[in-house]
């Protein structure tokens, strides 16, 4: 076996062509992440009863959270570190605005002081498990809510805030309550991808800088809260993506059960004015043309459903 063996040295200039040559050449199992570069390069940094030590650690939580969710954890930090949205890959940008804290010399503090305690953040959010001796059950609620928005633009901030004062359910509290009302109304105006990523590192740099509680960006200007009334008080039934998520909260303010959650197959959003009323109904003689071309879409005629059974209009006389 041994003369047979040839052992070949591949050279590359950077870390992107050396992940693409492994990419190609690996053509079993699975292929080489950007987390696996950053791992390599921690244990690289450390002797070899820390690099066991830590590589446990890094391993416990990569299996935590899942491969997928470890790589957005990735993500997350360098948007926490960076505080601007990603111009370039991750495996580019993350050594340079991240690992380059901690490299040479610091990469055990890395995997404790970073990895651990960001894995455990984002357990925490993604599941709805953050504990504490009170208080623990708003924290839990606001993260129910926040995961009923269609991005995850929020994520890095919130994971900030459980690394920094994840010992303090109140503050916590009151920090995800200003979140949430940023990242919900930045959702009902459908504000898009650059505008909401930069308002989000707005808020990381404040927050880094001591703002907390108190940041400017948690603030919706006299402009914002009109546009997300009018957006409220439209048809909101003709915009798919932000109806549900608006009619569920309206419920968990009205049942007074907050962080309520809803585990049904199927929600539906019906119509309690018909949209298509039989000739000679009620639902004729009551309202106008005008009144029916007004009210059928708009947010009090509407009531979320989760049984076929509940699912028909009322019925006319």
């Amino acid at each position: 076996m041994g003369g047979r063996t040839f052992l070949v040295v591949v050279g590359t200039p950077d870390l992107d062509s050396a992940h693409r040559i492994f990419s190609v050449m690996n053509s079993r199992g699975l292929d080489l992440s950007p987390t696996d570069i950053f791992k390599s390069l921690i244990i690289g940094d450390l002797d070899e009863r820390t690099a066991q030590e830590c590589a446990r650690k890094w391993e416990d939580a990569e299996e935590a959270l899942g491969r997928d969710d470890f790589a957005d954890l990735f993500l997350h930090i360098r948007m926490v570190f960076a505080t601007r949205r990603g111009e370039r890959e991750l495996l580019k940008e993350f050594p340079e605005q991240v690992l380059s804290h901690y490299l040479p010399g610091r990469a055990k503090s890395f995997v404790n002081d970073v990895v651990v305690p960001y894995a455990d953040a984002y357990v925490q959010i993604r599941d709805a498990s953050y504990s504490a001796a009170s208080g623990a059950e708003q924290v839990n609620a606001w993260f129910k809510r926040l995961q009923q928005i269609d991005n995850n633009d929020w994520r890095p901030a919130a994971l900030w805030a459980l690394r920094t004062h994840g010992k303090d359910p109140a503050w916590l509290d009151a920090f995800f309550n200003a979140l949430e009302r940023l990242a919900a109304s930045m959702f009902i105006r459908r504000v898009y991808t650059t505008p909401r990523v930069t308002r989000y590192a707005d808020l990381l740099r404040e927050l880094n800088a001591g703002r907390e509680l108190d940041a400017p960006s948690f603030i919706l200007t006299d402009t914002e809260k009109t546009e997300t009334l009018d957006r409220l008080d439209a048809d909101l039934y003709l915009v798919a993506r932000t109806r549900k998520y608006v009619l569920l909260r309206l419920d968990e303010m009205l049942a007074s059960k907050p962080g309520v959650s809803y585990d049904h197959p199927l929600i539906t959003v019906e119509h309690i004015l018909p949209q298509n009323p039989k000739r000679g109904s009620d639902w004729l003689r009551h309202f106008t043309d005008d009144q029916r071309q007004q009210w059928t879409h708009r947010r009090p005629k509407r009531r979320p459903s989760t049984s076929p059974a509940s699912m028909a209009s009322p019925p006319s006389r």
